[in-house]
C-alpha cells in the first residue's frame, strides 16, 4: 500500500476547490477495520506514509501523527511565519478498539512553526486531499477486513500482482495524463499473474471483465467474483491505445495438492 497526500494549498486557500464533505461520524476521513487491532491498523498505515516521504512525530498506543515539509512555495509564503518560513503537512490518525473492530480517524492540518511552542494549525479535513486519506483508508481496511471483497479473493488465491492509484489521485501526483478514469499501475509484482499475463507499470486498467474500472473497490470487487482455473480479459490503457490482455489465474485446488506433497530430499 502507499499514501501520497500533495496537499495543493495555494488553490485551496484561494477557494478554487470545492469542499469535501465526508458523511462520517466525525466528519472527517475515517473507517471502521472488522478483526483488526490497533497495532495492525498502525503498521500498515506506518508503511505506506513513509513510502508518501512522511516521517513519524508522535506515537502512542492510540494516535499517530506523521509530518512533511510543504514543497509548495505559494504555500510556505501563505501558511510559514517570519520565525520559521516552512511549513509542514500532518496527518494524525486516532485509533479506538469497539468491541473487536477498530475506529480509525484521520486529523489532515498544516502546521506552521512546526516543533515548537508556537504551533499554529490550519485545517484541512475537507480538502480535496482528505478524500486521498479517505481512499487510504479505504485500502487499509481492504486489507485487513476478513470479510471485505479483496479478502475474499485472496482466500480463493486470486491475487492480480498489481499496485494502483486511481487515475485522478495520479494526477494530482504528476504521474498519469490519460485517459479519464481507471487504475494506474505503480508496481507490478515479480512472478505475479499480472506480469505473466503482460501487465506493465504505467499501464491504466480501464476494464477487468467487462466492469468498468475507476476504483480499488471496483477491481477488488471484480476479483472476488472470479473463480480459480478461469482465463478473464482484463483492459489496459497503454500509451493512449485499449490494449487487451488475458489473465489466468491457477487452480486453487491444485495449489493446494501440490503444496501438500512432501519434499523428496535432496540427492547428495
Amino acid at each position: 500500500m502507499r499514501i501520497c497526500i500533495a496537499f495543493a494549498l495555494a488553490a485551496m486557500l484561494a477557494a478554487c476547490v470545492t469542499p469535501t464533505e465526508h458523511h462520517t461520524a466525525s466528519g472527517k476521513p475515517e473507517v471502521t477495520i472488522p478483526g483488526a487491532t490497533p497495532d495492525r491498523v498502525k503498521a500498515e498505515l506506518v508503511n505506506g506514509m513513509l513510502n508518501g516521504g512522511y516521517r513519524i512525530t508522535k506515537d502512542t498506543p492510540y494516535e499517530i501523527a506523521f509530518d512533511r515539509s510543504v514543497q509548495n512555495m505559494a504555500a510556505a509564503v501563505l501558511l510559514g511565519s517570519r520565525y520559521d518560513a516552512q511549513p509542514n503537512a500532518r496527518v494524525s490518525y486516532t485509533f479506538a478498539q469497539v468491541g473487536t473492530s477498530v475506529r480509525v480517524v484521520a486529523d489532515l492540518a498544516v502546521i506552521t512553526n512546526p516543533g515548537s511552542a508556537f504551533e499554529r494549525r490550519t485545517e484541512f479535513n475537507n480538502s480535496a486531499d482528505s478524500q486521498q486519506v479517505q481512499m487510504a483508508l479505504d485500502r487499509v481496511k481492504s486489507l485487513l477486513d476478513p470479510a471485505s471483497p479483496a479478502a475474499v479473493a485472496r482466500s480463493k488465491g486470486i491475487v492480480l500482482g498489481v499496485s494502483t492509484l486511481p487515475v485522478a489521485q495520479a494526477r494530482t501526483m504528476g504521474i498519469a495524463a490519460a485517459p479519464e478514469r481507471g487504475l494506474y499501475v505503480t508496481n507490478v509484482v515479480a512472478g505475479s499473474v499480472a506480469e505473466r499475463a503482460g501487465v506493465v507499470k504505467g499501464d491504466v486498467l480501464t476494464s477487468y471483465a467487462g466492469r468498468q474500472l475507476s476504483t480499488e473497490t471496483d477491481l477488488a470487487s471484480a476479483l472476488a467474483g472470479t473463480e480459480p482455473g478461469k482465463s478473464v480479459e482484463l483492459i489496459v490503457n497503454r500509451s493512449e491505445e485499449e490494449v487487451p490482455i488475458q489473465v489466468r489465474f491457477a487452480n486453487s485446488a491444485a495449489m493446494t495438492a501440490n503444496a501438500s506433497k512432501p519434499k523428496r530430499p535432496k540427492a547428495n
